[in-house]
């Protein structure tokens, strides 16, 4: 999915998942310039915001910082 198509299933901003996925807090990838998100990881991520509370950031997947 692309930043502005998370952002119209999110009800939000390019911008806020632009920054988002440059602070690393949500799991994103870029295919030359464009960020691409996988529409399982942004469903991951919204359960983990909504079991975990607001502002709670997703857990590194590679345990860096551990």
């Amino acid at each position: 999915m692309t930043p502005r198509e998370i952002a119209d299933y999110l009800k939000g901003s390019g911008r806020t998942i632009y920054g988002l996925a440059a602070a690393k807090k949500v799991l994103a990838f870029k295919g030359g310039r464009a960020w691409r998100f996988l529409r399982e990881d942004i469903g991951s991520w919204i359960r983990h915001q909504t079991s975990e509370g607001p502002g709670n950031g997703v857990p590194d997947p590679t345990g860096a910082g551990r």
